[in-house]
């Protein structure tokens, strides 16, 4: 059974990485059709990237679910064939996030904002600037530590920052309010992505604007009202789940991730230039994509049933495999039940001069040298694809999905993909 389903694998898999050959059949030029088609929807611009969580994703997973019940898989999201997801994004100033002086409203963001390690609390006092009292907040100037290490490459502001706020909160502060009355710029500014533990008392850091017309006096004494809000800022995304059911007591699991970078928005992008492009993703991983949907189709047509199959295309693969840690966290069937698993990422590239397919995994599963280690020709491969080449990996652990089912300890994990060849932006 196992070769029968890597024939049909390799087949799939070689007509998305090669170009048509000159002399092919007609039912393996209809699937070659069937790629680029499903890669040229995929890796439109309309789609914007397939970003985790955006209306491109959105398009893209009612194309992946419209394709799965044309073939004619059964649905096994959660929801129909879509498994939805929260993406965590970091940290945002909430809208309850307020400051006062005196009765006088500062706006968040613009003249002040809380470190995103603040805790959420409301208060009202009336502290010294200059005195630093217990259960009061404290004002600190930064231009003192910054003249001093202005020379100093290996000084890291935030992380003093943060080390000095636990000692105040340890000394008796309610709060620790920042600020820079120096000329060097202290480049300081809310970071969402910032996961470090959060504080006890919230840390506060004022504009120099706002310290100059507030603070100029340290003798004085002032009412302050500080309300502070952050909270997690979470998106959406979705996986989708197709399933063949042939009532056999193992299942196949195959893969591929279908969502990309869509803009760059999340800092995971290649792109220098200042200008926002769309990052079309069609090897990465619209490739994969392709090669799972056609896989399906002719696994389902196929005589192949000593296996049940489930299709799962995941989203969140870029930003770090939370669509497949979601799935395996939450599966659909009994994992137990789970036979191997195979994951498609960047199968669309295979060089022409040298035709090689990397293999990972190799080594997760005795079962899996039935490949040879050097070269894989397909019966009758003059008709279908030159001989493949294939390059081998026996880590089954890897920066794509099927590290999330390895993870789970579910042996027979293996990935097609060239990461060796990643494609620059934008494409």
């Amino acid at each position: 059974m196992f070769f029968r389903i890597t024939k049909s694998l390799v087949i799939v898999l070689a007509l998305a990485a090669c170009s048509a050959p000159k002399k092919m059949a007609k039912t393996d030029t209809g699937t070659t059709d069937s790629l680029k088609a499903h890669i040229n929807y995929l890796a439109d611009d309309k789609l914007e990237g397939r970003r985790t969580g955006t209306a491109g994703e959105l398009l893209a997973s009612q194309y992946i679910s419209s394709k799965f019940l044309s073939i004619g898989l059964l649905p096994k999201g959660s929801s129909g064939y879509v498994q939805p997801f929260e993406v965590n994004e970091g940290k945002i100033i909430g809208p309850g996030t307020k400051f006062s002086f005196d009765g006088e409203h500062l706006t968040a963001g613009a003249d002040f904002f809380p470190f995103p390690y603040s805790a959420n609390v409301k208060m009202e006092a009336m502290p010294s600037i200059a005195v630093q009292e217990a259960d009061m907040p404290w004002f600190f100037d930064l231009k003192d530590v910054l003249e001093e290490n202005k020379s100093n490459p290996h000084f890291d502001l935030k992380d003093y920052i943060r080390t000095n706020a636990k000692k105040a909160k340890d000394k008796g502060a309610s709060a620790v309010i920042l600020y820079n009355t120096s000329a060097a710029d202290d480049k300081l500014a809310f970071d969402g992505k910032d996961r470090t533990e959060m504080l006890s008392i919230p840390v506060i850091y004022l504009k120099k604007e706002i310290a100059g017309k507030y603070l100029s006096d340290p003798s004085s004494t002032i009412k302050i009202f500080l309300s502070v809000d952050v909270t997690e800022k979470k998106r959406t995304g979705a996986n989708v789940v197709g399933y063949i059911h042939n009532g056999a007591a193992n299942t196949v699991i195959l893969g591929a991730h279908f969502d990309h970078l869509g803009y760059g928005e999340d800092g995971n992008s290649r792109n220098t230039s200042k200008v926002p492009a769309i990052h079309n993703g069609a090897d990465d991983n619209a490739s994969g994509t392709a090669a799972l949907i056609e896989l399906a189709r002719k696994l389902k047509a196929s005589k192949a049933k000593n296996n049940n199959y489930l299709f799962i295309a995941f989203s969140g693969e870029e930003l770090g495999l939370y669509g497949s840690k979601y799935f395996t966290e939450h599966p659909t069937i009994d994992l137990k039940t789970a036979n191997y698993m195979i994951n498609m990422d960047m199968v669309g590239r295979l060089n022409d001069s040298t035709k090689t397919l990397t293999i990972g995994g190799y080594g997760t599963s005795p079962g899996w040298p039935v490949f040879s280690p050097t070269a894989y020709r397909m019966p009758n491969d003059n008709k279908i694809m030159p001989t493949l080449n294939i390059k081998i990996d026996s880590s089954g652990t890897g920066p794509s999905d099927h590290t999330s089912f390895l993870q789970k300890r579910y042996s027979g994990v293996i990935l097609f993909y060239r990461a060796a060849h990643r494609l620059p932006h934008p494409k």
